[in-house]
């Protein structure tokens, strides 16, 4: 049950999880996927790989300091993952082969 003190919220009684697992951690979790699944490719179309980076970097950093404030641990542990996932690990190939690219850079280095 909800209890309210000093205009602080908190919760006394079991802990079920199942409500905000269903509610809202699964639809939360799609909705991160498909935004950087979105933005990873945008960022691709429009940017060498260093402005990737840092487009990339960015975007964990902001991500991490708002699940810090927001979210479940657990949740957050997910949602890191699948923002790491959209954005390096399935972007990674394309990100390092562009003509602007780190082959590209190495080459001409």
């Amino acid at each position: 049950m909800p209890l309210r003190a000093n205009n602080i919220f908190s919760w006394k009684g079991d802990v079920n999880l199942g409500y905000y697992e269903s509610e809202f951690e699964t639809p939360f979790l799609e909705l991160t996927r498909e935004f950087f699944h979105n933005n990873a490719a945008k960022w691709n179309k429009q940017s060498d790989c260093f402005e990737y980076l840092n487009d990339a970097n960015r975007a964990f950093l902001k991500e991490e300091e708002n699940a810090d404030f927001w979210l479940q641990v657990t949740t957050k542990d997910k949602m890191m993952a699948i923002t790491i996932k959209e954005i390096v690990t399935d972007m990674a190939q394309l990100i390092v082969d562009k003509e602007a690219g780190v082959n590209n850079f190495f080459k001409n280095g």
